[in-house]
C-alpha cells in the first residue's frame, strides 16, 4: 500500500504542485483509506470484535471489520479536503484593505 500511495502522491505533486493547499493532504487521506480497506480483506479481524454486520468478508451479505468501518470517516474527510482545494476555498484571502498578490506583483514589475 505504501508504494502505490507514494507513486500516487508523486504524480499529484508533479501534476498540481503545491498550488492548491489541502489537495495533497486530501489525496493522501483518501488513498490511505482505500489502501487500508483493501488490506482489511486479507487480515483477520480483531478477536474481541470479530466481523461487524456479518460472519465473513464477502461481496454480498458479508461482514466488515472495524478497520473498514473506521476508514469511512477518513475517506469522507479526505474527499472534503479535495473538493475544497479544487474550489479554491483553501487559498489565503487578501486582508481587508490589501491588494491581491497578483495585482501588487504586476505593479512592482
Amino acid at each position: 500500500e505504501g508504494l502505490v500511495l507514494f507513486v500516487l502522491m508523486a504524480i499529484a505533486v508533479r501534476r498540481f504542485g503545491f498550488r492548491r493547499p489541502g489537495l495533497l493532504g486530501g489525496l493522501f487521506v483518501v488513498g490511505y483509506a482505500i489502501a487500508r480497506t483493501a488490506c482489511e480483506f486479507f487480515r483477520e479481524p480483531d478477536p474481541q470484535l470479530g466481523f461487524l454486520f456479518g460472519t465473513h468478508v464477502g461481496a454480498l451479505g458479508g461482514g466488515i471489520t472495524m478497520g473498514m468501518l473506521l476508514c469511512v470517516p477518513m475517506l469522507l474527510v479526505g474527499a472534503v479536503f479535495i473538493v475544497r482545494a479544487l474550489r479554491g476555498d483553501t487559498r489565503p484571502r487578501p486582508r481587508l484593505g490589501e491588494a491581491p498578490a497578483e495585482a501588487s506583483e504586476a505593479k512592482s514589475a
